[in-house]
């Protein structure tokens, strides 16, 4: 069998660290939630990670 295939879309990529409950209220998130971000919106939050020296548990 053969198949032709064309997908358009947006893949949904995650990034996932241990963090703890003061430092998503530090960045103002909510744990057991989901929030759409844009890459603006992340760009703090991941500062601020990489200034903590949180790694990726997701990788």
């Amino acid at each position: 069998m053969k198949y032709d295939i064309s997908a358009l879309g947006n893949a949904l990529v995650d990034t996932q660290y241990k963090v703890s409950h003061e430092f998503l209220s530090s960045v103002g998130l909510e744990a057991d939630s989901m929030t759409l971000a844009s890459a603006e919106e992340q760009a703090p939050i991941i500062e601020k990670l990489i200034s903590m020296g949180a790694e990726s548990v997701s990788d």
